[in-house]
């Protein structure tokens, strides 16, 4: 039987040991077979990346290269200072290396920041520390603490 309370199969708790898996996948084709299993955290990285793109051409324009700054890992001793076919310092590609040094922390914002918009806590962190806020996570009404979508 898996996890806690010895629901492995059967009965109405069939798949209780699933209830908790996270389940990456490259394409959707799965997706009827995984929610019959009871998995309900399903990412799809073909899906992923069309709403990437989307997002990019419409409204969050820099994601992708926010993306690939974050992912790449340049060559260890490899030489970051790119030039032109003239042998001329490419700046765009120093300004892009540059942002490898960057790092993503996840914190606990404080209560002051309850009942206010992202954009409006973006803009004050921003501001006064020179950080740039990426994702509010919610628990909302439901999880007991939480203003919802406003944070």
């Amino acid at each position: 039987g898996g996890g806690g309370g010895g629901g492995g199969s059967g009965g109405s708790g069939g798949h209780y040991w699933l209830s908790s898996m996270f389940v990456q996948s490259h394409y959707t084709t799965n997706r009827l077979v995984l929610t019959g299993m009871g998995i309900s955290h399903q990412l799809y990285l073909s899906s992923l990346k069309m709403r990437l793109l989307g997002r990019a051409a419409t409204t969050c324009r820099g994601v992708c290269t926010l993306v690939s700054v974050l992912l790449y890992a340049p060559k260890v001793g490899g030489n970051n200072d790119a030039t032109d076919s003239w042998g001329q310092q490419q700046l765009w590609r120093s300004h892009y290396h540059r942002g490898l040094d960057f790092q993503i922390y996840q914190v606990t914002l404080p209560l002051a920041t309850d009942g206010y918009t992202f954009a409006e806590v973006a803009l004050a962190l921003y501001r006064l520390f020179n950080v740039v806020l990426i994702a509010v996570a919610s628990k909302g009404a439901a999880g007991g603490s939480g203003p919802g979508p406003v944070h």
